[in-house]
């Protein structure tokens, strides 16, 4: 089926061709604003959608008081994205998320997972960390655990990417809200690892009320891990915060 639909896009006038691989980058259904955004043809966009919607590439339907296009066919989008050069796709993906934060500025929160995705897809790795962060809190408030588990780990791995350096104070958000998530779930070694890992930061950057929060979080999760050791632990962090909390 992918052989066919991919001959059946060949043969496609080179502008209709461009604009299916352009609209692909934005999902399975897209708004033509969006797309206009990213347009860079001198062929009017209107009519190349009316031909590839009499084509039965696409066809139209409203999302609230917007108009959208849509894929006939999802397999059509895969293939069409599938043709794109990883290059060209990456700099779609950019230009797609630069465009959506001007065009929907009043609803980026709303928006955020998609960012995340283009941004990251584009490479453009300190825009992504601040909406993967975003979205992982979406998810937590949300309690879609696993889900929030996952933003929360490509945060940090994204973080990793960004030149120069991430600042310590950057990160907190992202290992505070994924600690939170692990302990909800019952695995309290993972959240101390993730709580110590804020503190450390926290201590680094002179971040002394988000140290003193981390100390609270871990002696929480320590009292969840109900042994002699931990109970240790517990009253040290509680101590250590209770010092802080004097000191500021």
């Amino acid at each position: 089926i992918q052989g066919v639909l991919s001959a059946r896009l060949d043969r496609l006038p080179e502008a209709h061709k461009r604009l299916l691989q352009t609209a692909s980058v934005l999902g399975r259904e897209f708004a033509p604003r969006l797309l206009q955004a990213l347009w860079e043809e001198t062929t009017p966009l209107t009519s190349l959608l009316l031909d590839l919607k009499r084509l039965e590439f696409l066809y139209e339907r409203a999302r609230g008081e917007e108009l959208v296009y849509v894929f006939k066919h999802a397999l059509t989008q895969e293939v069409a994205y599938d043709t794109l050069l990883t290059t060209r796709r990456q700099g779609l993906h950019a230009a797609t998320a630069h465009a959506m934060e001007r065009l929907y500025h009043d609803w980026l929160a709303e928006r955020s997972e998609e960012l995340a995705h283009h941004f990251t897809m584009g490479a453009v790795w300190d825009k992504a960390f601040v909406y993967l962060a975003r979205s992982g809190d979406k998810a937590r408030q949300a309690y879609a655990n696993q889900e929030a588990i996952t933003i929360y780990t490509q945060a940090l791995e994204v973080s990793q990417r960004i030149t120069p350096a991430l600042e310590d104070a950057r990160l907190l958000p992202v290992y505070e809200g994924r600690g939170r998530v692990w302990q909800l779930l019952s695995q309290y070694d993972a959240a101390i690892a993730d709580w110590q890992q804020m503190r450390d930061l926290a201590h680094r950057a002179g971040q002394q009320r988000q140290e003193g929060e981390s100390l609270c979080y871990l002696a929480s999760a320590h009292h969840m891990k109900m042994t002699y050791e931990h109970l240790l632990l517990e009253e040290r962090c509680a101590q250590e915060a209770m010092d802080l909390a004097h000191q500021t």
